[in-house]
């Protein structure tokens, strides 16, 4: 855990593609987790399995803000 938050404070790469489109779709999810829309996760259609994302959204509506950090550390 230690090892990945120093590399998540000192990385500054921009987010490109995939780890772009998982955190995109991590945000959408909690936004619609936030607005009471809880089957959305599972009714929304996603390229990918659910897994990934709603442990992002979570992160993501237990730390407030839409941060990188927050959705690599919960994953």
């Amino acid at each position: 855990m230690a090892i990945s938050a120093w590399w998540l404070a000192n990385d500054v790469r921009m987010v490109n593609t995939d780890n772009a489109k998982h955190l995109l779709i991590a945000a959408q999810w909690k936004d619609s987790l936030a607005s009471g829309a809880l089957l959305e996760p599972f009714t929304a259609w996603a390229q990918y399995p659910p897994g990934v994302h709603l442990v992002g959204a979570l992160a993501l509506l237990l730390t407030g803000s839409v941060t990188i950090f927050a959705m690599v550390m919960a994953e």
